[in-house]
């Protein structure tokens, strides 16, 4: 719920945008980005440069308001990890 309310923050417009990313890139909803933070991420920074890192840090203090588990540390973690972006389309 957090994930969603955040990106909902940013206008339906911008949910609209990140959503179809995920799609066109992965295949996938946002729902799955529960269990691929990466893809999450690669889409953020794609769209938001910069800004997708104040984007995460919303995200992460949303999910502590909720729940404090070791799947938001994972989640969290794997968000704000530095790497190389994965946006091909995944079968």
């Amino acid at each position: 719920m957090a994930v969603y309310l955040t990106l909902l923050d940013l206008g339906m417009s911008d949910f609209e945008r990140i959503r179809k990313k995920i799609y066109d890139y992965y295949g996938r909803n946002i729902s799955d980005c529960f269990n691929h933070p990466e893809y999450l991420k690669t889409v953020l920074e794609e769209l938001y440069g910069d800004k997708s890192k104040e984007i995460i840090f919303s995200i992460e203090k949303n999910l502590g308001k909720e729940v404090k588990s070791a799947w938001t540390d994972d989640f969290v973690e794997k968000l704000n990890a530095e790497g190389k972006k994965t946006n091909t389309k995944t079968s």
